[in-house]
């Protein structure tokens, strides 16, 4: 019983709940499987995993859907539901907000989203490797990182307009990282990981 919920911060000392919206969206994907648009028009969330029935036993089980919100609506409803590929986990908006890219962890490509007001249409999809986690754009829009998590790297994507390349440079990170953010320059990106107790 998964919810989204849309929080009105107009008053931070009075948070109000403007929408309470029933869409899957896994407590064990990660917790970067959510974005907003930069003008604040849209909203995506990714579902990565469901739970199915195999013989009268439960078990977890990627999925592939990325629901879009319109947060203009009031209240704010779903827009659109996507199907994208298997294990859609970590995305982001580009600086301008007109494209998105969506890691698929469990068959290890990125879908290329074109952003037209709230509706969002495949563009791309581009091979990477399986255990993509999520993906970050540059502030300057020109590079998005691509965290690999089994592979202990992040690559680095070229963005030319609507046209998303694999750059092939792979940076050396510790231990399964699993987020990354970059500065506001564009000059400096961080990682996290999952490494052994006591890494950071």
């Amino acid at each position: 019983k998964d919810a989204v919920l849309i929080v009105d911060l107009a008053k931070p000392e009075a948070p109000k709940i403007v929408a309470s919206l029933p869409l899957e969206n896994s407590v064990v994907g990660p917790p970067v499987n959510l974005a907003i648009s930069p003008n604040g028009s849209i909203a995506l969330v990714a579902d990565s995993m469901t739970v199915t029935e195999d013989n009268g036993v439960r078990k977890m089980v990627p999925t592939d859907k990325l629901f879009v919100i319109d947060m203009k609506s009031t209240p704010p409803k779903l827009a659109q539901t996507l199907t994208l590929g298997s294990q859609p986990s970590g995305l982001s908006f580009s600086p301008k907000g007109d494209m998105a890219l969506v890691c698929n962890r469990a068959d290890g490509t990125i879908s290329v989203l074109k952003i037209d007001g709230t509706q969002v249409t495949q563009t791309g999809t581009l091979q990477m490797s399986k255990g993509v986690s999520t993906v970050e754009f540059t502030p300057d829009g020109k590079h998005a990182l691509v965290v690999r998590s089994p592979d202990n790297s992040v690559a680095m994507l070229d963005v030319d307009g609507d046209k998303v390349t694999d750059s092939k440079l792979d940076l050396s990170t510790y231990l399964f990282p699993y987020n990354v953010v970059v500065t506001p320059n564009s000059k400096l990106a961080i990682t996290a990981d999952n490494g052994h107790s006591g890494s950071s």
